[in-house]
């Protein structure tokens, strides 16, 4: 029995009207039948689920081999900008 699918670039719907009344249909889900008067908005799913490009999908995994290092930004930090370690105050306890 075929299943079915909406096609790429169709978006999810309702049915407002006939014996599907209620009915949302959804991408990315399969579906035994076609809602009466809506079969321009699907297509027969093939088992090979492609996104909106029409490409089909694969898995992607990290790059091997060098990593690229990532550089500290050359601003200085909050405590550079309050001259913090270029004078030390002390406290003392003067009574």
């Amino acid at each position: 029995m075929p299943k079915y699918q909406l096609k790429p670039g169709v978006e999810n719907f309702t049915v407002m009207s006939g014996p599907d009344a209620g009915k949302s249909f959804v991408r990315g889900r399969v579906y035994d039948r076609v809602p009466d008067g809506y079969a321009d908005r699907f297509e027969q799913e093939t088992g090979n689920r492609k996104q909106e490009t029409g490409k089909t999908t694969k898995p992607v995994s990290a790059p091997k081999g060098k990593r690229e290092k990532k550089t500290v930004s050359e601003q200085p930090s909050d405590a550079q900008d309050l001259g913090a370690g270029k004078d030390k105050m002390q406290i003392t306890d003067e009574e």
